[in-house]
């Protein structure tokens, strides 16, 4: 596997992270996965203004350009030769190397680490996601709650609920009891073809690039949008999407013990259109894919 990372490439991945990095050590740090179509990355304004306000909010330093990232994004996915595919690039800064212990260095002695590794996306399943509610709380008065942390234990035992309930995925709830996302992924019901809810950033959910571009489609297609606290009882009212960068927009319902799955129907016209406006967002974007 071809890495990049802090500024040069390897060949090899093993070894290159030190066992005293605090990414390792503290889950001390942020990612962003960006979707390369037709040579370049999608989204990659939004997905760079993001790591940088995590970067900022967490005091670690970036100091590669936009420019420079982009570049050598693209660099890497030609040398790991997968360019005629969808590829899904992972973008990881951690604070870097640190002494035992949790107190952080100065700023002048922080060294962060930064790197990108890339990987051919699995063309999405047009099939819809089976849901369940799990027992694990996601805390929305955590002040990372809102970051793209490396500190993913939560979302991990989440996943392993569904897997073992035998879902493809988990809706947390926050500590107030109402809906803040999936383990991947933001959420969005629609209520009778006219309005459009989705939880508020208040109640955890992660500020996710795709979540905001369909708030603004929708918007567009004079649909009511609630960003609101949705209790979990709203999700038998209306039809179930998720959203993310690699998978777009994906139908979803909540697979019940009873047998009887509910909201498991054909995507219904608000989704279509949401999702034919969304590809044209990703094709509009395509200028901003060659030069930053």
């Amino acid at each position: 596997m071809t890495v990049w990372l802090n500024g040069e490439f390897y060949e090899k991945s093993d070894g290159l992270i030190s066992l005293t990095d605090r990414g390792l050590m503290l889950a001390d740090g942020i990612f962003e996965t960006i979707l390369v179509k037709d040579k370049g990355p999608v989204f990659f304004k939004q997905h760079m203004a993001r790591l940088r306000a995590g970067a900022a909010a967490l005091a670690i330093p970036l100091h590669h350009t936009d420019a420079d990232i982009h570049t050598n994004l693209k660099k890497l996915v030609h040398k790991q030769k997968i360019m005629g595919e969808d590829v899904a690039v992972r973008l990881t800064l951690t604070r870097g190397i640190g002494a035992r212990g949790i107190a952080l260095p100065t700023w002048q002695e922080t060294h962060p680490t930064l790197f990108m590794t890339a990987s051919a996306v699995l063309k999405p399943s047009t099939n819809p996601v089976s849901l369940i509610v799990s027992s694990i709380r996601r805390n929305e008065g955590s002040p990372v709650s809102s970051l793209k942390t490396l500190a993913y234990t939560d979302n991990i035992l989440a996943r392993r609920e569904a897997d073992l309930a035998g879902a493809d995925d988990a809706i947390l709830l926050n500590n107030g009891g109402h809906i803040c996302c999936t383990t991947i992924t933001n959420i969005f019901i629609v209520k009778n073809d006219t309005e459009l809810l989705t939880p508020d950033l208040r109640s955890g959910a992660l500020p996710g690039i795709v979540r905001q571009i369909v708030m603004k489609i929708a918007t567009d297609i004079d649909l009511s949008v609630q960003e609101t606290e949705i209790p979990p009882s709203v999700l038998n009212d209306g039809e179930i999407f998720l959203t993310n960068s690699l998978q777009g927009l994906r139908a979803a319902f909540l697979k019940s013990g009873d047998g009887c799955n509910r909201n498991l129907v054909s995507p219904g016209k608000v989704l279509l259109e949401l999702q034919r406006q969304y590809a044209q967002k990703i094709d509009e974007d395509r200028a901003d894919r060659k030069i930053v």
